[in-house]
């Protein structure tokens, strides 16, 4: 099973930056909860950046918490905004206000964004 399920992954990853990107990115949502941590092992060799983006936000889209730390680790380490400001987007759905308030401070580059993700979680729009 985890065998099929890391091809199926790999499968859709290789098919994210193709004609069929939307369908792919589709797909990678549908798996079940399980690929999340495959999904995470992936990211980590992808040299793309728009696909690793894409990876990032099918990872949040599965609405796991245990994600999170996660999340906020791309948040952290990554320097492309379009990928942070994607593990952002999940932090913010998935309510992660307090991780956030935490990394306001150690993030300065990023801190106008998270600035803004906390007031949006504080003001209920997220």
């Amino acid at each position: 099973m985890k065998q099929d399920l890391e091809r199926r992954c790999s499968y859709y990853i290789n098919r994210l930056d193709g004609h069929d990107s939307v369908a792919a990115l589709d797909s990678l949502m549908e798996l079940p909860d399980a690929a999340v941590p495959i999904l995470m092992e992936l990211y980590r060799d992808e040299p793309r950046v728009d696909v690793k983006r894409d990876i990032v936000h099918s990872i949040w889209q599965h609405r796991n918490l245990e994600s999170l730390d996660w999340l906020l680790g791309v948040l952290v380490k990554e320097d492309a905004e379009a990928i942070w400001q994607e593990a952002l987007d999940g932090i913010i759905t998935l309510k992660g206000a307090y991780a956030l308030s935490q990394l306001e401070v150690s993030c300065p580059r990023k801190s106008f964004s998270i600035s803004e993700a906390i007031e949006l979680l504080e003001d209920g729009y997220a």
